[in-house]
């Protein structure tokens, strides 16, 4: 997402309307977090954003702080490799 549409999505999400479905998920899936079970900072990650307006439930997983953040951690890392970014590394580069 550029500047632009990571303001548009901060205005998303405070809708009335995604708030509203953003508590019914979370109650859904027992108020924790659907990775860990903590039930502490929860969050709803989109399972994708092509869907976005049109959320299905199946389209939106309760997560903590912790596990939302090791998911876009671990998204960032897959698009790297995608792209290439590491396969000028050598095993050996990086070891003291």
């Amino acid at each position: 997402m550029n500047h632009d549409s990571d303001s548009a999505y901060a205005d998303y999400l405070r809708r009335p309307w995604w708030r509203g479905l953003r508590q019914w998920k979370i109650d859904n899936v027992g108020g924790k977090c659907e990775r860990c079970g903590s039930t502490l900072n929860l969050q709803v990650h989109h399972l994708t954003y092509d869907t976005l307006g049109e959320e299905m439930p199946w389209d939106l997983e309760v997560l903590c702080k912790r596990c939302h953040g090791k998911e876009h951690a671990t998204e960032i890392l897959a698009t790297m490799k995608r792209y290439g970014v590491f396969d000028h590394i050598t095993p050996d580069q990086g070891a003291a």
